[in-house]
């Protein structure tokens, strides 16, 4: 009798166990083969027209960084690049603004490589709490907004650097030959306070005046972190230059690359607490600036370039 207990009991213990043992394994295996959180990371870059080769170059940088940094967000997170066209235009930028903004599995946004682009776009960010890194000073081309989402990794206004005289004019900064000069800009221009809409007018009237005088001598610092080979080569006789942290390669892929960075940076951390949302990547962002002395300039943290230097931009640098 009492073997034929034990061997009920037995029996039991199997029939119970057994089922839910089975039923855990199967919730292992689904958990271990769940494919990962797909989340994105925008880069907004002009890839038709004038400035599309900044774009691809742009695109390829971020997608090797992103690549490199796929281990560090482990098997349940993957960040995937998502190339969007804003063809340097403000009002295409605004419209894609608005479409990252409306798309919740972005996280953060990089690129408009233009400066009229970079200002029509950073107040949405700005307003939906949305990290925007941009390679381009804001704070000189649009009012002030919303503090604390938009980062730039790239020269901060107004800016010294070595023996040249910036000066600060419609977010760009350019250097002549004299005052007669910058008397005939600053006429020439009189709205250029008003927007980024004067740059162009701005750089036509100086490629006409070096055009006429053999370029003179010209210099003419773009506010850019990077060399915009379209521009290089629509005004040829302007000799072109661009400020980067000293002995940095002025290249779009450089800027790119450090931009996805900073992103990356963000949104791993926001994962390590355990709150990856775009609010708590852009709190994230805030830290970062605060704990390194970004400072702060129209809603805009700008990092700390250290010593600059002014880098000449060739054709064939992109």
């Amino acid at each position: 009798m009492p073997t034929y207990r034990a061997t009920r009991a037995v029996e039991y213990i199997l029939a119970v166990a057994v089922p839910l043992l089975f039923a855990a394994l199967i919730g292992w295996a689904a958990r271990a083969e769940r494919p990962p959180q797909l989340y994105r990371l925008a880069l907004v870059a002009p890839f038709e027209g004038l400035h599309r080769q900044t774009g691809y170059a742009a695109l390829q940088a971020v997608r090797a960084r992103v690549a490199e940094d796929a281990e560090k967000f482990g098997r349940r997170v993957q960040i995937v690049v998502w190339a969007v066209d804003d063809g340097g235009s403000p009002v295409l930028a605004q419209t894609r603004a608005r479409e990252l903004i409306s798309d919740p599995t972005v996280l953060a946004v990089v690129g408009h490589f233009t400066p009229e682009a970079a200002a029509a776009a950073a107040p949405l960010y700005a307003a939906a709490q949305l990290l925007f890194v941009s390679p381009v000073p804001l704070a000189a081309t649009h009012a002030p907004m919303a503090s604390g989402t938009a980062f730039v990794v790239g020269p901060p206004p107004p800016v010294a650097a070595g023996t040249e005289l910036w000066r600060s004019m419609v977010g760009c900064w350019m250097s002549g030959d004299g005052d007669e000069l910058w008397e005939s800009v600053l006429g020439l221009a009189g709205e250029c306070g008003r927007g980024p809409a004067g740059l162009n007018a701005s750089l036509a009237f100086l490629e006409r005046w070096a055009a006429g005088n053999q370029g003179a001598g010209l210099s003419v610092v773009l506010p850019y972190g990077y060399c915009p080979g379209a521009i290089v080569e629509a005004f040829p006789h302007l000799q072109v230059k661009v400020a980067v942290p000293a002995g940095a390669d002025p290249s779009v892929g450089w800027i790119a690359s450090e931009m996805a960075n900073f992103a990356l940076g963000c949104i791993r951390a926001a994962l390590a607490r355990g709150q990856l949302a775009r609010l708590a990547v852009a709190e994230q962002g805030r830290k970062v600036a605060e704990e390194n002395g970004w400072q702060e300039i129209g809603g805009a943290f700008y990092g700390r370039y250290g010593a600059l230097s002014l880098a000449p931009c060739g054709a064939r640098q992109r």
